[in-house]
């Protein structure tokens, strides 16, 4: 994934990409659990989106993805060596819907 994130930052819509960022840097340099973490970061996020205005769910909906998207990133790097074409597709996937 890259660079890790202390903060969700910007002035649009929060790509899902600086969202996992925040999450893995409370994950790993904070020392969060992934639990905590989660829920410390998708209260920043509707924060940020209250600011600008933009309708959210309600926050057990929200919580939901981010940890989703952890746990199918724990996957592909769990399995990364495999080379069979359903994992190389889903690994292409996830890296072509993150940029």
């Amino acid at each position: 994934m890259g660079d890790t994130k202390h903060q969700v930052m910007g002035s649009k819509l929060l790509p899902i990409g600086q969202v996992l960022k925040v999450l893995f840097h409370n994950i790993r340099e904070v020392n969060m659990s992934v639990n905590q973490s989660d829920n410390f970061t998708v209260c920043e996020c509707v924060i940020f989106w209250g600011k600008a205005r933009a309708p959210t769910n309600s926050l057990f909906n929200i919580v939901k993805k981010p940890v989703q998207l952890y746990q199918s990133w724990r996957y592909i790097k769990k399995n990364f060596k495999k080379l069979k074409d359903a994992f190389n597709r889903r690994r292409e996937e996830f890296i072509k819907y993150f940029g």
